[in-house]
C-alpha cells in the first residue's frame, strides 16, 4: 500500500512541470517602474523567473531605488529584492496571480552604517498579452517588516513590461 502512495505522488510530483503545454515559454524577465508607498523613494525594478507549471511560478525582483529627500534616515538605499511564489490563474490572453514570498531591504543609514531588514511580502497582479510571449504587467506588493526594525512596511505599485523566453536547447553535432 506505501509503495502505490508513494508512486501515484511521485507521478503527480513529476507531472507539475509537464502540465504546461510542450513549447510553452518557461523563464520569464520584466522590467517596471515602481511607485512606492514612500514617497521619497523611486526606481525601476527587474524580475526574472520560472514557470513551473501553468498554476506556480517562482520570481526573483530587484530594484536599486533613489532617495529624493535625504532628512530621512533612509540616506541611501541600496537595494530592494524579493523572492516569490506566484500562484496563476491563466485565461488566454490574460495571467492574474497572487503572490506570497519574502523581501529585504539594504541601505545606508545618515550615520554612515550599513543596515538591512527582511520581512514577508504578498501581493497580486495581471498580465495583459498583445503577443503570445509579451505583456503589459500590473502589480500590487507590500512587506511587513520585523516590528524590532525602524522600517515601516513598504507597498509598491509597479507597471511594466514582461517577456516569457525559453533558452536554446544544446544539440549534438554527432
Amino acid at each position: 500500500m506505501r509503495i502505490q502512495q508513494m508512486i501515484i505522488g511521485m507521478m503527480l510530483l513529476l507531472s507539475l512541470g509537464l502540465a504546461q503545454a510542450e513549447g510553452e515559454a518557461r523563464h520569464f524577465m520584466g522590467i517596471y517602474s515602481d511607485s512606492y508607498s514612500n514617497d521619497e523613494l523611486n526606481a525601476n525594478s527587474y524580475q526574472y523567473g520560472y514557470d513551473f507549471s501553468n498554476l506556480i511560478s517562482l520570481e526573483l525582483n530587484y530594484s536599486a531605488p533613489t532617495v529624493a529627500d535625504t532628512s530621512t534616515t533612509l540616506t541611501t538605499v541600496d537595494s530592494l529584492y524579493s523572492l516569490m511564489m506566484r500562484f496563476n490563474k491563466r485565461y488566454e490572453s490574460i495571467n492574474t496571480y497572487f503572490m506570497i514570498g519574502g523581501s529585504g531591504i539594504a541601505f545606508t543609514n545618515a550615520t554612515a552604517v550599513d543596515e538591512s531588514y527582511t520581512g514577508v511580502s504578498y501581493g497580486l497582479g495581471i498580465e495583459l498579452y498583445g503577443s503570445r510571449n509579451t505583456a503589459i504587467s500590473f502589480t500590487w506588493m507590500t512587506t511587513e517588516f520585523d516590528e524590532a526594525s525602524t522600517i515601516p512596511d513598504l507597498s509598491v505599485t509597479r507597471v511594466g513590461l514582461i517577456h516569457h523566453f525559453d533558452f536554446a536547447k544544446s544539440v549534438g553535432r554527432y
